[in-house]
């Protein structure tokens, strides 16, 4: 179970979202990655689709909420979207991971982007991009986890695990 605040300010738990319907809970690292801006907006696309079955869909990021507005407007996204600075819910679906000192060098020279900075963190951490879809008795039915941040979960596959 986890709860936040999302963009609008409005205080997000996923014990009330269940009583509505399933959820659909994924995990991006920032505006900064290509990758994260393609799922979020593929994820905004296809909306209606997954609003239609009755799910709600939240996205989760490390991001300080500031940051986290800048993907936000770029594609219009209206779902609910998490800025998890502490790291409670990334730590809780076991999607954190430590950023090497290596790494985040090499995302400074290729785009100049520090993640302690973009986070407001004092050590660099990030959510491996996974995709959760929860029901309503609160129980993960289906998930997407890969390292590899360019592997993302597809909407066909969301779909697939909600209910008719």
């Amino acid at each position: 179970m986890f709860k936040g605040i999302d963009q609008y300010g409005n205080h997000i738990q996923l014990s009330k979202l269940l009583k509505k319907g399933p959820v659909v809970l994924f995990f991006y690292r920032g505006y900064w990655c290509h990758y994260c801006n393609l799922a979020l907006a593929k994820f905004q696309d296809s909306l209606k689709y997954i609003t239609n079955r009755g799910a709600t869909v939240v996205a989760v990021s490390a991001q300080t909420s500031g940051n986290s507005e800048k993907i936000i407007e770029k594609h219009d996204v209206t779902f609910h979207v998490i800025s998890d600075t502490t790291n409670k819910i990334m730590k809780s679906y076991d999607v954190l991971f430590h950023v090497t000192k290596a790494y985040q060098l090499m995302l400074w020279k290729a785009i100049k982007t520090d993640i302690k900075k973009v986070n407001d963190q004092a050590s660099a951490h990030l959510p491996v991009p996974a995709t959760f879809v929860i029901n309503q008795k609160g129980k993960i039915v289906w998930r997407q986890f890969n390292y590899n941040y360019s592997k993302r979960a597809m909407i066909k596959d969301v779909l697939a695990h909600l209910p008719d």
